[in-house]
């Protein structure tokens, strides 16, 4: 039996807009830099509050 990965869902075709293409927002040494595409409603006005993922695990660092 073949696994088949999730699809991945186009924010455009659910009324989204793109708002910001391939900002930095991580720079890890010895790895590439982590790049972010965000997606906003189709009809919210600029600008936009960034959403915040606030992670309940244990912090590194």
């Amino acid at each position: 039996m073949a696994v088949v990965a999730p699809r991945i869902p186009d924010p455009r075709a659910e009324g989204s807009r793109l708002a910001y293409r391939d900002p930095t927002y991580a720079e890890i040494e010895g790895f590439r830099p982590l790049l972010l595409d965000l997606f906003v409603p189709a009809g919210a006005p600029d600008p936009v509050p960034p959403p915040v993922w606030i992670h309940g695990g244990p912090w590194l660092g």
